[in-house]
């Protein structure tokens, strides 16, 4: 029998306790082997960053989050990425210091920003959280954080790019025979998942990366999935080349998705089924 971990997927849950109750009563016979969340926890505006009061809150709420999913699906872990509405402290930190700066928000929760966690002998779920600033008609349209310097001195995407690529080696955990899923807050670039236009009167909202994109292209063989959220109304399933795109949408509006990979023949690993769900 092919190895099978079936996932939970939770993404901008933006402080909704009613739709996690309800979510608990959608899931109660499913078997659930992990919950992965995309980000977007809190409603923190970035622009409070700097107010220590409003960020210990946030890092508050966000517990609170994660004890009402601790509470629908019992003995398994969350892992997360923080979005641009989440803490501050827990975006901005060294890997080789997590300790001194990276709350722990429960027992079971483990943020993946910037970072990297082994779920099986080849298997490594790869994170980075934050926002890049989204676009319309060639103009800022939201704000992003941590990703949002506009003095001129930084460029956003090399930025990602140097944050990405930190999430690979942290550890120096991974190795060319593993597979990897590619967590994520916001996605690839130009992808349908990440286009936001509910309205064909108004122009496209672009909220991807471009260094995200680049380096699913780069590491065609080895990265099989990126799930990311960010984008509320472009829920879906995408392809980059051959890589899989998974957008499960805001569980504040009541998206949600359960997703199982499996090990093919107990030799490689690959997406077996994606579920879409609303409440």
């Amino acid at each position: 029998m092919n190895k099978e971990i079936s996932i939970l997927i939770v993404s901008d849950i933006h402080l909704s306790f009613t739709n996690i109750k309800k979510l608990g009563e959608n899931i109660i016979n499913k078997k659930i082997d992990l919950i992965i969340c995309g980000g977007d926890v809190c409603n923190f505006d970035p622009v409070n960053c700097n107010d220590l009061e409003k960020v210990e809150e946030c890092e508050k709420e966000m517990i609170e989050i994660f004890k009402a999913l601790h509470e629908i699906v019992p003995s398994v872990d969350i892992l997360y990425v923080p979005g641009n509405h989440d803490a501050k402290t827990t975006l901005l930190f060294e890997s080789n210091n997590l300790e001194s700066k990276v709350p722990k928000l429960t027992d079971r929760s483990f943020n993946l920003h910037k970072s990297n966690f082994r779920l099986d002998d080849d298997l490594v779920l790869v994170g980075l959280g934050g926002s890049l600033p989204s676009y319309c008609d060639n103009k800022p349209h939201w704000t992003g954080y941590p990703y949002n310097c506009t003095d001129g001195a930084h460029d956003n995407e090399e930025q990602v790019s140097l944050d990405l690529n930190q999430s690979f080696k942290f550890k120096d955990t991974i190795n060319s025979k593993d597979k990897i899923i590619l967590l994520t807050h916001m996605g690839p670039y130009n992808c349908y998942t990440t286009i936001d236009q509910i309205d064909l009167s108004i122009p496209p909202i672009y909220s991807g990366s471009k260094s995200i994109e680049n380096i699913i292209k780069e590491n065609q063989q080895q990265i099989f999935l990126n799930i990311h959220g960010h984008t509320h109304h472009s829920t879906g399933l995408a392809k980059v080349g051959k890589t899989y795109v998974c957008n499960p949408g805001s569980l504040r509006s009541g998206h949600y998705v359960i997703l199982k990979v499996e090990k093919f023949c107990n030799q490689l690993w690959r997406l077996k089924s994606t579920k879409f769900y609303k409440l």
